[in-house]
């Protein structure tokens, strides 16, 4: 990670200023060593980062493949999460529906749905990723693997449409990958 030509060069571009910090004591080295090392970190985690890579899966209007590009899943398994068909979950209310009016509100454009593992929210959201692809949104499903860590360019196949939904799922997963 830390190689001994970065290092010399460090010292040879800031070697008057390291010098009169040595001399101020151990004090005043150990913020500017810190600094040293997050700064190497990060350097060496951005030269891992493609710098073209669009992180985003575009899934184009009317696209009658939203379930499983989401889900994933094979055509012959009927026990794929996209071949089980959708249930309502709770009697005398249409969540779907309840999400689609939220992201219609002109003060808030943007739904977190939260819950324990298991309640079925990456279902409901598929379900109305897949109703307002149909609507004629532009689906933007974070790839596997992939986080958000720099601006991103959109790339040029999602055009002029103003109806995006980005789908970011298990949300949690992708901020600890970040860290790492």
């Amino acid at each position: 990670m830390l190689d001994i030509q970065t290092i010399q060069k460090f010292y040879q571009d800031y070697r008057e200023f390291i010098n009169t910090l040595i001399s101020g004591g151990l004090s005043a080295i150990i913020p500017v060593v810190a600094g040293f090392i997050w700064w190497l970190r990060w350097r060496h985690r951005q030269q891992r980062i493609p710098s073209s890579n669009f992180p985003f899966e575009v899934i184009k209007p009317q696209s009658q493949d939203v379930l499983q590009r989401i889900l994933g899943g094979d055509d012959n398994d009927p026990l794929a999460d996209r071949n089980i068909a959708y249930q309502v979950r709770v009697t005398n209310r249409n969540v779907c529906h309840e999400l689609k009016q939220l992201l219609e509100k002109e003060e808030s454009r943007w739904v977190l749905i939260l819950g324990q593992s298991g309640l079925g929210k990456t279902r409901e959201a598929t379900e109305l990723a897949n109703h307002l692809n149909q609507e004629g949104w532009t689906v933007l499903f974070l790839k596997p693997g992939e986080w958000l860590d720099f601006p991103a360019q959109l790339s040029s196949e999602i055009g002029t449409d103003r109806k995006l939904l980005f789908f970011l799922d298990d949300l949690n997963q992708k901020m600890q990958r970040g860290h790492e």
